[in-house]
């Protein structure tokens, strides 16, 4: 099986920028189990391949006015993606036909999520005790919000918690996003509705972070929860560790 390597491409008409996204470079002729892909001709677009940072994966997601694109990219080879585990993947702005590696916040991961047309970038970038920054708003410790002002990756830092996340960045540079306070914090999740996510010690002496629709608990609560909660996983572990069952 021929192993897909993903790019980021900037798609520009009469050299204007239109959007940055990604392809994927495969068999062009395709098989009945995997057909090649099939484009709807448009006119005077362009395509450029924006490259990596020295690994098999990159991708954009926001593009501005300039032309400048942002993303992020594996920097060593053989890399599978950016996603799962502890990857070693950097937040990138590409500009003037240059790929720039904007680092990271001490840990080996790092993404930019927005850019403006000031070329200010907005991401999520691994601290020295984090491990990865998920998508999708998943609370993982040691992740922390940036602001990349053109020279400098800086640590917007949290409220308390060990968490931050960055979603949007404004035109004079302001980022929006959310973080985790040292007690908790109750936010909306689409489609389910009001969830609290708090910090509990864990029993190795580190932090753990739980998430319930119990909106309600007190201190004494939270810590009943996550003994509760890990009595279960416990339990699922045993049973599954014993008798296979799932």
């Amino acid at each position: 099986m021929q192993r897909l390597a993903l790019v980021p491409v900037l798609l520009a008409r009469a050299g204007v920028p239109l959007v940055a996204s990604w392809l994927a470079a495969c068999d062009p002729v395709g098989s009945p189990e995997r057909p090649g892909p099939e484009f709807g001709r448009v006119a005077n677009v362009t395509i450029q391949d924006l490259g990596t940072l020295g690994g098999d994966f990159s991708q954009a997601v926001a593009v501005n006015v300039r032309g400048q694109v942002a993303g992020f990219s594996a920097v060593t080879a053989g890399s599978a993606g950016c996603g799962g585990g502890a990857p070693v993947c950097h937040a990138f702005v590409w500009a003037q036909g240059r790929l720039r590696d904007l680092g990271t916040l001490g840990g080996s991961f790092s993404q930019a999520i927005a850019i403006n047309d000031a070329g200010q970038v907005a991401g999520n970038s691994t601290t020295r005790t984090g491990h990865s920054c998920p998508h999708g708003g998943v609370v993982d410790p040691g992740c922390h919000a940036f602001l990349w002002d053109g020279r400098t990756m800086r640590d917007l830092g949290t409220l308390g918690g060990d968490f931050s996340e960055a979603t949007a960045i404004t035109a004079t540079g302001r980022v929006a996003g959310f973080s985790i306070t040292a007690s908790g914090a109750v936010v909306w999740l689409p489609g389910f509705g009001l969830v609290e996510v708090f910090r509990t010690a864990a029993r190795d002496g580190g932090a753990e972070y739980w998430v319930t629709n119990d909106t309600g608990l007190d201190e004494v609560g939270r810590v009943v929860f996550a003994e509760l909660a890990w009595s279960v996983e416990e339990y699922h572990r045993g049973l599954k560790q014993f008798t296979g069952v799932e």
